[in-house]
């Protein structure tokens, strides 16, 4: 049976990687280095860039701009990278079809529309992209709920109500981030898009978010 051919597990290596991760090791790294999440990914007072945001953005670069397994025809690869870096997607299409172009062989674009024809970037296995993929959603992970986290106070202290500002908090500090951050990276890099499976891990994650952090927001939990 091929890698391609089997039954989506709902929890994969990335899922018990992410919960040490979020439970202990996210703690420990930033006690050890005594800065925010914010700071990984902030370019510095002189202009330099820190070493965990090069290794995001090449990371990125690395599994946007790949093939595996999974990216069968370029609709089908632009679809599973709509959530890595929404923005990027009104350009991705233009970048893919350029790049097609120059291509010009028979799977090309210029051949086949964009439903057959085969995403024009190197295949790379798919373990390997996944392994890259890897300090996205965590890196990208501590950085979002750092940044929602900050906000926390002022959200709880609006004139909104304790239920709606308790609606707010949760959707901010546990969906956006497992969308943008864990779902889409991974998705990218080769993981199942079905969304039955994501909704078994989006469960576990929002258990690791409220264990790891112990949260208590306006008495939701």
């Amino acid at each position: 049976m091929s890698w391609k051919a089997k039954k989506p597990r709902i929890l994969e290596p990335e899922d018990v990687l992410l919960g040490l991760w979020m439970l202990a090791v996210e703690q420990w790294v930033v006690r050890y280095s005594g800065q925010s999440p914010l700071a990984w990914t902030a370019p510095r007072e002189d202009g330099s860039w820190p070493w965990t945001l090069v290794a995001v953005l090449l990371a990125a670069a690395f599994v946007i701009f790949t093939r595996g397994s999974l990216d069968t025809s370029i609709d089908r690869a632009l679809k599973r990278r709509i959530l890595i870096f929404p923005p990027l997607f009104f350009v991705l299409p233009l970048i893919a079809s350029i790049v097609s172009l120059i291509r010009g062989d028979e799977k090309s674009v210029v051949r086949r529309g964009g439903e057959e024809a085969e995403w024009p970037m190197p295949t790379v296995p798919d373990w390997l992209r996944r392994l890259v993929a890897t300090p996205l959603f965590l890196i990208g992970d501590s950085v979002f709920l750092a940044a929602f986290e900050s906000e926390q106070k002022s959200y709880l202290a609006s004139e909104l109500s304790p239920s709606l500002a308790d609606v707010t908090l949760i959707f901010l500090l546990v969906t956006l981030p497992f969308l943008i951050s864990v779902a889409g990276p991974r998705i990218a890099a080769g993981s199942s898009g079905d969304w039955k499976v994501w909704l078994g891990r989006f469960a576990l994650y929002a258990v690791l978010f409220v264990s790891g952090r112990q949260l208590v927001l306006g008495g939701f939990f």
